[in-house]
């Protein structure tokens, strides 16, 4: 009988003494093979390199307004790849099913949802980005919001740069939520039990474009467009 042991830059593998051996590392393998003998003998060196699996990301831009999204409204999401081997292909999603047809590295939504995409490279491996979230964030006035008529909030300068200011006329005893989305309904700033007439706001790491901020107070709503120039 022979006695078998899988090397891995010279050395052997623990457990890898059948016939088969499955490699899961890069590196340099060789089969050693010793009979009842003791002799020995060695197949030639079995280079392994695991390919690189491309990382995938999607930036999404408005397409056709400059401010939020709203029903009828478009959005451009953008793929970036990095890593991997090209030439690649590309299958857009939306929530967990294929969109027919969306194999750019460029899709325009014209409805809400939760949207990703995949990239394969040529060599077959494949990963997915994070999904972007697309919801309606503006129609300022809409009765379906029902906005307070009671709260009567002002933001300025607008447009902003650096930094906003929050005006809230009518200014009760009940603390105040904020959250400001930007116009792909992202969270980019939340904060609770606000006791003051006039807040202030850091928006030095806000990208340019259009914001809403949304106000509660107690079971009193409002909201109202920004924009951050830079």
């Amino acid at each position: 009988p022979y006695t078998i042991e899988w090397l891995r830059y010279g050395n052997p593998q623990s457990g890898a003494t059948g016939n088969q051996y499955y490699v899961s590392r890069t590196g340099n393998y060789k089969l050693s093979v010793t009979d009842t003998n003791g002799c020995i003998a060695r197949s030639q060196k079995y280079v392994y390199n695991r390919l690189q699996r491309p990382l995938a990301s999607q930036t999404p831009t408005t397409a056709n307004v400059p401010g939020p999204v709203c029903d009828g409204d478009s959005v451009l999401l953008t793929a970036s790849v990095s890593g991997g081997t090209a030439p690649f292909t590309y299958q857009w999603i939306r929530y967990s099913s294929n969109i027919a047809g969306a194999t750019n590295s460029t899709y325009v939504s014209t409805n809400f949802g939760a949207y990703r995409f995949r990239v394969e490279d040529v060599n077959g491996c494949s990963s997915k980005s994070v999904k972007t979230f697309i919801y309606e964030t503006c129609r300022l006035g809409d009765q379906s919001y029902d906005l307070s008529d009671k709260l009567h909030l002002a933001a300025y300068p607008n447009p902003f740069n650096h930094q906003l200011t929050l005006a809230l006329d009518n200014f009760s005893d009940e603390k105040v939520s904020i959250m400001i989305r930007d116009a792909v309904g992202r969270l980019v700033y939340n904060t609770e039990d606000i006791a003051k007439f006039n807040y202030s706001i850091n928006t030095s790491n806000f990208n340019s474009g259009m914001y809403i901020v949304e106000l509660h107070q107690g079971n009193e709503m409002q909201r109202v467009k920004i924009m951050k120039n830079d």
